[in-house]
């Protein structure tokens, strides 16, 4: 998969990173942790 390709990338720029399955995920994932936060 694509995300096992990058990940050494995505280790140099963070700590921790997920894959949450499709496309727009992500970006769900981030208004709820803005709303929790927030």
């Amino acid at each position: 998969a694509l995300y096992d390709e990058i990940f050494p990338a995505f280790e140099v720029m963070g700590k921790r990173s997920f894959f949450l399955g499709q496309v727009g995920n992500g970006a769900k994932m981030k208004l709820v942790v803005n709303m929790i936060m927030g």
